[in-house]
């Protein structure tokens, strides 16, 4: 199992296993499923480490794993740890789908909490960010269709749940949802144009 192998082995695993999963949808043994997930907590918990080349490492293992990383990401994502909620934040969007949006809706609806719930809705929210992956082979859904999804799924959802919430954090975290669904961030590096390298020259050599 991945836990049992070296670094470069483990991400060769996790990307095998993640492709798998992608064309195949997920078909592992429920006792490899929980090994999974397991070791997808323990790579969150690296992306605290204070070694840069680990957090670099888990970050990418998680999305070497894709999809198979999913309800590890999902039941972190009310984290008392900023940087493992955002790092499941983050993982979520990226991997976003028609599926996983569905799973997201369904775990808010049982939320057994205020926290949890208002987890989940703010991850509603970021499903239509762009984001570029640290792995060849995983993308991010395009804009057209995250939108799309946006539009028939998580709007009506989350005006639905607003008609009949009565906590007002969560109420709060609804309305920056919908805020989020139209701001869609651009977190994709972009390449410089000839006036940003003129003035980028210029600072340059103004600083020898």
């Amino acid at each position: 199992m991945i836990v049992c192998t070296e670094p470069q082995e483990a991400a060769r695993l996790a990307l095998a296993l993640g492709d798998y999963a992608l064309v195949n949808r997920i078909t592992a043994s429920e006792e490899c499923l929980k090994a999974i997930y397991t070791y997808s907590e323990s790579m969150l918990c690296s992306v605290c480490s204070g070694d840069v080349g680990e957090r670099r490492f888990a970050c990418k293992q998680i999305q070497r794993l894709g999809i198979l990383a999913v309800s590890a990401l999902i039941d972190n994502l009310s984290s008392m740890n900023n940087t493992i909620a955002e790092e499941c934040f983050q993982n979520l969007s990226m991997m976003r789908s028609e599926q996983l949006i569905s799973e997201i809706i369904k775990r808010t609806r049982n939320a057994d909490s205020p926290r949890k719930k208002s987890a989940l809705i703010w991850s509603l929210g970021k499903m239509t960010e762009q984001r570029d992956p640290l792995v060849p082979g995983r993308e991010c859904m395009n804009e057209s269709e995250s939108f799309r999804l946006a539009d028939t799924l998580i709007r009506p959802f989350l005006k639905s749940l607003k008609e009949s919430e009565t906590d007002k954090d969560v109420l709060a975290t609804i309305e920056q949802a919908f805020k989020e669904l139209e701001r869609a961030f651009d977190g994709r590096l972009k390449p410089m144009d000839a006036k940003s390298i003129a003035e980028l020259k210029k600072l340059l050599e103004q600083d020898k």
